[in-house]
């Protein structure tokens, strides 16, 4: 037996509830779950659910794969001109034809010019003038030139013509009893003893005058006739004698034809 403070009452059980009949959804409702109408929470099934995920994990950032891609661009593009600036550094900006694309294929028949058979503007045309060379000197040694005769430089042979004109003359006068070259056109230029006569000297030298007398000269002696196109260069060689039958000299003759350019107003 057991002892009084031992032993307990017996357990009531309470009254079963009694079930009411099934209900039957009417038609075209959904049947309510009799959980969602007893208490309040989520149904079991959902709270086991929800116990069972795991807690989220940090979130994993997202990459910049536009960033990156615009950096990339931008790089290439920086390398793409540092080395067509050098290019240029070196070849003096020069085009580089193999820097350049291929020629695309002509289609059409009309040939095709080449840029580099066009002349290009610096190449030189023609050459600068330049002055004109000096005329050959023609030599027309021991002309005899008698009193009352003269010269016409501008003939071809230099041939004595009687009279006293034209460009230089020869004469002698019975009165004075002196002989002397004159003229009435030509400038006369005596040279001193020991200048040598030339084409330059006889232009350069302006100490004209229009007569030469014949004491003043000895054998070599020289002097200048100028006419407006003409110069010659006169050398004396010897008179006659007093014996001769002629009264005479001879010279020689040295002429420049055109070494005077015409001026403006002719």
């Amino acid at each position: 037996m057991q002892p009084p403070y031992a032993q307990q009452p017996p357990v009531q059980q309470p009254p079963a509830q009694q079930q009411s009949p099934a209900q039957h959804p009417a038609y075209g409702y959904p049947q309510q779950q009799q959980h969602q109408q007893q208490g309040f929470g989520a149904p079991p099934t959902m709270q086991q659910h929800a116990m069972q995920q795991p807690p989220p994990g940090p979130q994993q950032p997202k990459r910049k794969t536009k960033r990156n891609v615009l950096l990339a661009s931008v790089a290439a593009l920086v390398l793409i001109a540092g080395a067509v600036a050098g290019t240029l550094a070196l070849t003096g900006g020069k085009d580089d034809p193999d820097a350049k694309g291929t020629t695309p294929p002509v289609t059409s028949g009309a040939p095709v010019d080449n840029p580099t058979d066009a002349p290009t503007s610096d190449a030189p045309t023609s050459e600068a003038p330049t002055s004109a060379a000096p005329p050959s000197p023609e030599s027309h040694p021991g002309i005899q030139l008698a009193t009352d005769y003269h010269l016409v430089l501008g003939d071809p042979d230099l041939k004595p013509t009687h009279g006293l004109d034209n460009d230089m003359y020869y004469y002698c006068s019975s009165m004075e009893d002196e002989c002397h070259f004159a003229t009435d056109s030509t400038k006369f230029v005596l040279l001193d003893k020991g200048e040598e006569g030339s084409l330059d000297t006889c232009l350069k030298d302006t100490r004209y005058t229009t007569e030469i007398v014949l004491a003043r000269l000895s054998a070599g002696s020289q002097f200048c006739a100028t006419t407006d196109s003409t110069v010659a260069l006169i050398t004396f060689q010897r008179a006659s004698k007093s014996t001769e039958a002629s009264t005479y000299v001879v010279i020689d003759v040295t002429v420049w034809r055109n070494a005077i350019p015409p001026s403006n107003d002719e």
